[in-house]
C-alpha cells in the first residue's frame, strides 16, 4: 500500500468514527480483521485446536453485534445518529426531549415511590415501632406494600 492508500483510508475512518453506527461497523470490521487474519495464520500453521473456537467466534461475533444492533434499532434508535446527523438543532432537540420526558416520568416514579416508603415508615413509627429498630423484616414488608401498591398483580 502506497501513501496515498493509507491517506483514504484514513479519511474514510475519520468519516465513520463521527456517528455511532460509524464506530460500530469499524469496531466489527477491526475485530473480524484481527480474527480472520489469526485464522489464516492459524490454518497455514495446522493449529487445529484453537481453529474450531475461533472459527465459531468470526461467525457469531457479527450475529451477536447485529442482534444487538436490531434491539438498539427497535428500542433505543435515537442513541444511533450523532448531534451532526439532524438537519437542524431543532429535530436534535425534538429526539432528545422524548428521551428527557421518559427519564422525568422515571424520576417521577421515584419519588413518588421514596414518599411511600417514607410515609409507611412514619405510620409504623406512630403505631409504636421505636424509629430506630425498623428491622429488615419491617423493610420488607413496607417495600412489598409499595410494590402491590405501585404495580397491582405484580
Amino acid at each position: 500500500m502506497g501513501g496515498s492508500e493509507y491517506t483514504g483510508l484514513s479519511a474514510v475512518a475519520a468519516a465513520l468514527v463521527r456517528s455511532p453506527l460509524g464506530v460500530i461497523g469499524l469496531f466489527v470490521l477491526l475485530v473480524e480483521a484481527i480474527a480472520g487474519g489469526a485464522l489464516t495464520l492459524i490454518a497455514t500453521r495446522g493449529i487445529r485446536e484453537i481453529a474450531i473456537p475461533l472459527v465459531c467466534f468470526v461467525v457469531l461475533f457479527p450475529s451477536v453485534i447485529a442482534c444487538l444492533f436490531f434491539y438498539t434499532l427497535l428500542y433505543h434508535h435515537e442513541m444511533l445518529y450523532s448531534p451532526m446527523e439532524y438537519r437542524s438543532d431543532e429535530s436534535f432537540l425534538i429526539a432528545l426531549s422524548s428521551r428527557v420526558e421518559r427519564v422525568e416520568i422515571r424520576q417521577d416514579e421515584a419519588e413518588s415511590i421514596r414518599l411511600k416508603i417514607k410515609k409507611k415508615i412514619d405510620d409504623k413509627i406512630k403505631s409504636g415501632v421505636p424509629a430506630g429498630s425498623i428491622t429488615p423484616e419491617i423493610m420488607n414488608e413496607i417495600l412489598t406494600d409499595i410494590l402491590n401498591l405501585t404495580y397491582p398483580g405484580h
